[in-house]
């Protein structure tokens, strides 16, 4: 990913731990006191932590789609300040569904349909998400079985508050010299807050196999490689857009979801061939086998939409 960068983030992994590391554990398996799921110690990656949705965002979700009665109780839950947003470009709610019970931050699936109410940048986020996928599949040999897609706050805030009660707000000379007399400092905080609160990252590679591009050309297993991506593609949560068919179903508001799904699905699968296009084209394989390599990525995009077709899967 940092050899062809996109929009979305993947957390720097820092340290590989082995279940070996006897120092290590000893000095740190109080930090996983609480759990009795793994048996320690165990193997272990120490990575970046991937921020939470800002407070602003969090509470707009629950605004929006928490019960009335159960409001007040979400904000004040501690458990709900753990919150990134999984991007399910692929899936709209039910029209009409009740708002759930059990109604929680952590892992919140926002859909197709939600992220059009919150008016966000669904567009930028099947580009992103093309051009992320791109990269994983010809970059990195990932066949990105089961990975997310979240929205999440970017590590470098342009606010910093201090452990103090005044809101901190880094300003340069031009900017303040602008700014209008008797300007709400904290208005300013709260609306910048939410233009800069959210990035897309990409995480959770723990099921994800790998495979060597040499060897499935000189097999002459493209297709088998193909149909494995596409089986992924469909296997994994409703993070891509699906291409989309039929006419005549509208939103809440009045939307025609499936001209939105088209919308998404061309602007994903063009990001991806793009992409891929700019990924290959500095491969060091030649003559037949690079352009068998080449056509690759438009036969991953064509296996979905065909096996769609075939499921009668649309996003709904």
């Amino acid at each position: 990913m940092s050899s062809y960068p996109t929009s979305c983030r993947v957390p720097t992994v820092y340290k590989y731990i082995t279940a070996s590391n006897s120092s290590w554990w000893e000095a740190n398996s109080h930090f996983f006191a609480a759990q009795d799921e793994l048996e320690l110690p165990t193997m272990a990656l120490a990575i970046q932590r991937i921020l939470p949705l800002s407070k602003v965002a969090r509470d707009l979700l629950i605004d929006g789609y928490c019960p009335e009665e159960h409001k007040a109780a979400a904000k004040e839950n501690s458990s709900n300040q753990d919150c990134l947003a999984r991007v399910y470009l692929g899936r709209s709610r039910l029209r009409n569904a009740p708002k759930s019970a059990n109604f929680t931050l952590r892992n919140f699936n926002l859909h197709l349909d939600q992220m059009i109410d919150l008016e966000l940048p669904i567009m930028d986020y099947a580009s992103t998400i093309g051009e992320a996928l791109a990269v994983i599949h010809w970059r990195a040999n990932v066949d990105a079985y089961d990975i997310e897609f979240v929205l999440a706050s970017q590590a470098e805030a342009v606010y910093q508050p201090e452990p103090t009660t005044v809101p901190q707000v880094r300003m340069n000379a031009e900017e303040v010299d602008l700014m209008e007399t008797h300007t709400n400092i904290d208005e300013i905080r709260c609306v910048e807050s939410k233009q800069r609160a959210t990035t897309l990252y990409v995480l959770d590679f723990n099921l994800c196999s790998r495979w060597d591009m040499a060897a499935v050309l000189s097999s002459g297993g493209e297709d088998q490689l193909v149909e494995h991506l596409v089986q992924a593609f469909f296997e994994n949560d409703p993070y891509y857009p699906r291409p989309a068919k039929g006419s005549g179903r509208f939103g809440a508001n009045g939307t025609d979801m499936n001209q939105v799904r088209s919308e998404l699905w061309g602007v994903f699968s063009s990001a991806y061939l793009d992409k891929s296009r700019a990924v290959l084209a500095d491969s060091t394989m030649e003559g037949e086998q690079k352009e068998r390599l080449l056509k690759l990525p438009l036969s991953f995009i064509t296996g979905c939409i065909v096996s769609a077709q075939q499921n009668g899967i649309d996003g709904r």
